[in-house]
């Protein structure tokens, strides 16, 4: 697949040329640009940077765009897509980044790129997840990440393997977003959506109405958004649901990642509701509205992914796999694998030690997701 180029209102995200590595290598040459590495890079560290995100586009069919300013055609930066595959708990995974020319910060440039990356990661590539990580110390790019929706949980941060023990930049954040979250905020409007013209975007005027605290409307469907007039019914009213509505998805995110992190353990919901004030009831029925599943049903899919990566590796059997992911009974475990991925699991494990055993993992973990081909298709989630 051949990476598209993206356009926002004000920026190009397209394929690297040899005309931006001069103006690149000044960006990479800043030392302010550059504080929250370990050092600026030379000519040609920075040449090789650009040959090596192009290898990125050749083999993945994503990668970090060049943003150029559409107006004068000026080289910003980069934003865009990257595969995370080092020595930490949340790898592999595909991560969102950006590094943009000093002069170039404070424009909301970074926000209006990244905002179209994630666009491109959920709605094209269908991706489950993307992450995001940079020093703890790096608050202007943590500010970032809170803009398009990424919420952050302290359980995730790690210790960068690029700094030495001690090193002032060593510990890092993580911040995530998953898709079910992404299309909430993008169908209620939550965020400023940025697409190409002919699919809808929010002007410059709009995200300052948004930073100066004017209520946003629905526009015509498009991920069109307009600010509602002062003093409008509109206003007096959508800011209270609204509120609540991003408590409640907040919540749920923090026992979705509670779930994910403990899979193999058994389900208790009064102690999940517990951790957010909620009852059990008003947690399952929520869960179920914002994720179009119970909180079991998330459980065991989390559970048959999991199982799926320790069977493509081959090393264990089946009965091994099935109490390793926290299963009590085989032929639930059986019966459920079968459901969600469509043969059972001795035949998965048979089929696919070979015919991965080419790809990136993380590639592997998006192409082959259990999809549930017993159940039906629920409609696109909404909180209340």
């Amino acid at each position: 697949m051949k990476p598209p180029s993206l356009r926002t209102n004000r920026l190009l995200l397209r394929r690297w040329t040899d005309r931006d590595r001069a103006p690149f290598a000044d960006i990479n040459a800043d030392p302010e640009v550059m504080r929250y590495r370990l050092a600026p890079l030379s000519r040609h560290e920075s040449d090789k940077l650009i040959e090596e995100i192009e290898a990125c586009f050749h083999q993945n069919g994503f990668g970090l765009w060049a943003v150029e300013r559409s107006d004068d055609g000026r080289l910003l930066g980069f934003t865009g897509l990257a595969v995370s595959d080092f020595d930490a708990p949340f790898c592999p995974a595909i991560d969102i980044g950006w590094r943009l020319a000093r002069d170039a910060w404070g424009h909301g440039f970074a926000t209006e790129a990244a905002l179209a990356s994630l666009d491109f990661a959920f709605n094209e590539l269908r991706l489950t997840e993307v992450v995001a990580h940079t020093t703890s110390v790096n608050e202007p790019s943590q500010a970032v990440m809170r803009r398009i929706g990424m919420t952050h949980d302290p359980a995730d941060d790690f210790d960068g393997p690029w700094y030495p023990a001690g090193h002032p930049l060593r510990r890092f954040v993580l911040y995530r977003i998953k898709a079910p979250d992404w299309r909430l905020c993008e169908g209620r409007s939550t965020l400023p959506l940025f697409r190409q013209p002919a699919r809808g975007c929010m002007s410059p005027q709009d995200e300052s109405a948004r930073a100066g605290g004017a209520s946003i409307a629905s526009g015509d469907g498009d991920g069109q958004a307009t600010p509602a007039r002062r003093g409008t019914i509109s206003q007096m009213t959508s800011r209270p649901a609204e509120a609540q509505h991003l408590r409640d998805l907040a919540c749920l995110r923090r026992v979705r990642d509670r779930i994910d992190r403990e899979y193999a353990q058994p389900l208790d919901v009064e102690a999940l509701a517990r951790g957010v004030n909620m009852s059990a009831g008003h947690l399952s029925r929520q869960f179920r509205l914002a994720y179009g599943e119970s909180p079991y049903a998330y459980l065991m899919t989390r559970r048959i992914e999991r199982a799926m990566a320790l069977l493509r590796c081959g090393d264990l059997s089946v009965t091994e796999v099935c109490f390793a992911v926290g299963c009590a009974s085989l032929g639930t475990f059986s019966t459920r694998f079968t459901e969600l991925v469509g043969v059972p699991p001795s035949t998965y494990r048979r089929r696919t030690a070979r015919a991965t055993a080419e790809m990136a993992s993380c590639i592997t973990k998006q192409a082959i997701r259990p999809i549930r081909n017993r159940e039906a298709r629920v409609r696109e989630p909404q909180l209340a």
